[in-house]
């Protein structure tokens, strides 16, 4: 498949949105292409899993249990732009997934999973409990695409919003 159009999927992907560019290109360039038939199997509950599979094409049905003790089953349709599997390597799946009609994916590696984190400056070289304390105000940790959450110090007044020079800093 063209590394392009490869490319130009992941950039609609709503999960990988808040990468930067260099990342985005580096995941088109390891990602594998999969693909599956009706009915097929994509992963199985209990197996280990290869990555983080993106669907290019199709729909999926996951289900697994939730709590074997209980017997409460889930059931989720997943569809073009979704996403499933682990990012951590040899991860146990904890659920089925069943391809529900022609099914084309992007899989990226376990061994590429680190991708996936956002690159900051912030973050460059240390992790997060290594911040100073103004760093640590202004660093915010991407939730959504354009969803942001900010740290108030533990002993802070309740304002119950951001005042001018913090929303400039962090920005």
């Amino acid at each position: 498949m063209d590394r392009g159009k490869v490319l130009e999927f992941l950039r609609q992907v709503p999960f990988l949105q808040r990468l930067p560019g260099s990342s985005l290109r580096k995941l088109a360039e390891v990602v594998q292409v999969k693909q599956y038939e009706l009915g097929e199997y994509v992963v199985r509950e209990g197996e280990i899993g290869d990555g983080i599979y993106f669907i290019l094409e199709g729909q999926v049905e996951i289900s697994g249990s939730a709590s074997i003790e209980e017997g409460n089953h889930s059931d989720l349709l997943l569809k073009q732009y979704d996403y499933f599997g682990y990012e951590s390597g040899g991860s146990i799946q904890q659920a089925t997934v069943v391809a529900l009609s022609k099914l084309t994916c992007l899989v990226l590696p376990d061994s590429y999973s680190s991708l996936l984190q956002p690159k900051s400056i912030w973050y460059a070289d240390e992790s997060p409990g290594g911040l100073s304390l103004m760093e640590h105000i202004l660093c915010l940790e991407p939730l959504e695409v354009d969803l942001f959450r900010g740290f108030t110090l533990p002993d802070a007044p309740s304002f119950r919003q951001v005042f001018g020079g913090q929303l400039i800093g962090q920005a």
